[in-house]
């Protein structure tokens, strides 16, 4: 959850707009006495903090939360239009973690937001899924085998994504973004692994059973088909 703080309705709203558009969860607070109240009940991942806030102001906020015993590991990302030099050094000085000045690129704000949370949470590993020598990065949006990068494409990503998410589950047609429907008389398919079994067929991994009927099993076939030969090409297994 990254938690907003800023006294502009329409800023508040187009980053908080932002954040839930790329995938974070995000919360908006107007001012810093909500903010703080707030924070008595509910820990954040990430706080983006206005400096110039009616009440208390985003400087004393900052000071207040690297006091706090629970509250001081909380990353901050400051957001203003104060973008002196000394007002800079003042808020990374004081613990922030990362500092925006007006006007910034709503974009350039979340690739900020992701790059603190990398660094200040380098054990977690949630967004990145894997499987013998192959890797996805849900964050960066990357491929590797065997530590080589493999550019797909937007579909052969989803379809990668959605194996490597239920490795070894049984699942049903609908989930498939070729969004086909599974019949009543349904058969199993195991999908071997694309990684390494491209180039060692045995033994293979795994990824995923999908539950379809004949018509979508050829249908599949052919989908996934295409998708090894693309990432043999695209790994230098094939030509």
């Amino acid at each position: 959850m990254i938690w907003c703080v800023e006294d502009d309705a329409s800023i508040r709203d187009i980053e908080v707009y932002t954040l839930s558009s790329t995938g974070f969860d995000a919360r908006g607070f107007a001012d810093g006495v909500s903010f703080w109240s707030a924070l008595q009940t509910e820990k954040p991942d990430l706080v983006v903090l206005d400096v110039m806030l009616p009440g208390v102001d985003g400087i004393e906020l900052l000071q207040r939360m690297k006091a706090s015993a629970e509250l001081r590991t909380i990353p901050v990302v400051m957001a203003t239009a104060k973008g002196a030099e000394y007002d800079k050094i003042q808020s990374l000085d004081l613990g922030a973690d990362d500092y925006l000045v007006k006007p910034f690129g709503v974009m350039e704000m979340v690739s900020r937001v992701k790059a603190v949370l990398r660094r200040c949470h380098p054990a977690d590993t949630g967004h990145v899924l894997s499987a013998g020598g192959l890797s996805m990065d849900l964050d960066c949006r990357t491929v590797t085998a065997d530590g080589q990068r493999l550019q797909l494409t937007y579909k052969e990503f989803e379809l990668l994504r959605l194996f490597l998410s239920h490795p070894g589950m049984t699942v049903e047609c609908i989930y498939v973004p070729l969004m086909m429907t599974a019949s009543k008389a349904a058969d199993e398919l195991s999908i071997a692994s694309v990684t390494r079994g491209i180039e060692n067929p045995n033994p293979r991994t795994c990824l995923v059973q999908i539950k379809c009927g004949i018509a979508d099993w050829m249908i599949m076939a052919v989908a996934v088909a295409f998708l090894i030969f693309e990432l043999c090409v695209r790994g230098g297994v094939i030509g």
